[in-house]
C-alpha cells in the first residue's frame, strides 16, 4: 500500500477549510487605529458645472439648466477670471464716438462757416495756452487776460504794415490771435524747459492743494472748511479703492473712476491751475468715496454682531 499523502500541509492553490470556531463573528470594537485608511471618493453633484469654454467660444450651459438664461457672449481668461469680448469694447467705443461727433458736429459747422477753418472746441486754446506758458507767468491766470489784448493790437499792426492790399489774410482776427498766442506760448516752452516744469509743480499744487490759495478765498473758515471736505473725500477715496482690491473687476473701475483726477492734474500743469479745475475729478471721486465709508459703516456693523453674539454664547 501506499503512503497516505499528508494532509497536515495544504496545497498553496487551495482554498483553507474554514473551521465552525473560525466562523463565530466576534463583537465589534471599533476601527483598528492601526489600520490604514483609504481615501474615500466624493460622491457626485447632482448637476454638473458649466464647462470652461475655449478662448472666443461661447459658454456650454449644464444639463438641465436654461439655455436661454446662458450668456453666449461671456468667456473666460487665461485665470479663469469672466473678461468682456474685443467686440463689446469696440462697439462701446464706436458708439461712444458717434454721440461726441453726434453732440459736436453743429459747433464744428458753425465754426467753420464763420472761419473757414475746422476749430475743435473754442478760439480760446492759444490765449489759456500762452497764459501758462510765457515769459513773467506765475502758474495763476492773469487779471482779464490783458496780454490777449495786447496781442491783438500786436497783430493788428503788423499786418497794416505787412499786407498786401492785393492778398486777403487768413481766416478772421479772432482765429489768427488764437493760432499767434499758441505759437508763442510752445516757442517759449521749448526755449525754456526748466521753467516750464518748474511752472508745472507750481501749477499742481495750486490746484491740488488742500487749502485754497486764491486770493478770492480770503475767508479762513470758507478756506479751512474746503481743506477739511477736500481731504475727506481724498481719504475715503484711497479707503474705497483699498477695499476693492479683493474683486480685480471692481478695482479695475475704481481705477477708471480715479482717472479723470489724473487727467485735470496732467493737464492744468500745462494750462493755469486753481482749485475750481479739480472739482469735476472730486465730484468722480465721491463715489469711491461711498465705497470707503460702506466699508467702514458694514465692518463697524459686522464687529458689533459678532460682539453680540460672543456675549449671548457667554451668557449661555
Amino acid at each position: 500500500m501506499g503512503a497516505k499523502p499528508n494532509r497536515s500541509v495544504p496545497h498553496p492553490n487551495a482554498s483553507p477549510e474554514r473551521s465552525p470556531r473560525l466562523d463565530r463573528r466576534q463583537p465589534d470594537t471599533g476601527p483598528d487605529p492601526k489600520a490604514v485608511r483609504l481615501p474615500q471618493s466624493r460622491p457626485l453633484p447632482q448637476k454638473l458645472p458649466a464647462r470652461a469654454p475655449e478662448p472666443g467660444q461661447p459658454m456650454i450651459p449644464p444639463p438641465g439648466s436654461r439655455p436661454g438664461r446662458t450668456v453666449a457672449f461671456q468667456t473666460e481668461n487665461l485665470r479663469g477670471e469672466p473678461r468682456t469680448p474685443t467686440v463689446v469694447l469696440v462697439f462701446c467705443g464706436l458708439f461712444f464716438l458717434g454721440v461726441v461727433v453726434l453732440v459736436m458736429a453743429p459747433w464744428w459747422v458753425r465754426n467753420y462757416t464763420i472761419t473757414g477753418k475746422f476749430v475743435s472746441t473754442t478760439l480760446q486754446v492759444g490765449a489759456s495756452l500762452y497764459d501758462g506758458w510765457h515769459p513773467g507767468a506765475s502758474g495763476s491766470s492773469d487779471e482779464n487776460m490783458e496780454f490777449s489784448m495786447q496781442a491783438m493790437h500786436r497783430i493788428v499792426q503788423e499786418e497794416s504794415m505787412l499786407a498786401n492790399p492785393g492778398v486777403g489774410l487768413v481766416s478772421t482776427l479772432e482765429w489768427r490771435i488764437d493760432r499767434r498766442l499758441h505759437k508763442e506760448a510752445w516757442e517759449w516752452a521749448i526755449g525754456n524747459p526748466s521753467d516750464a516744469l518748474w511752472l508745472g509743480m507750481i501749477k499742481f499744487r495750486k490746484t491740488w492743494s488742500p487749502v485754497p490759495q486764491a486770493r478770492e478765498l480770503s475767508n479762513r473758515w470758507v478756506r479751512w472748511w474746503e481743506a477739511l471736505s477736500y481731504l475727506l473725500i481724498v481719504v475715503l477715496s484711497a479707503l474705497g479703492l483699498y477695499r476693492l482690491r479683493v474683486d480685480r473687476k471692481r478695482w479695475a473701475d475704481g481705477i477708471w473712476m480715479a482717472l479723470p483726477c489724473v487727467y485735470l492734474a496732467i493737464l492744468h500743469m500745462v494750462f493755469v491751475g486753481s482749485v475750481r479745475y479739480r472739482q469735476p475729478g472730486v465730484l468722480v471721486l465721491c463715489g469711491l468715496a461711498g465705497i470707503g465709508l460702506a466699508s467702514l459703516w458694514f465692518n463697524k456693523d459686522r464687529e458689533g454682531k459678532d460682539a453680540l453674539g460672543d456675549a449671548r454664547e457667554t451668557e449661555g
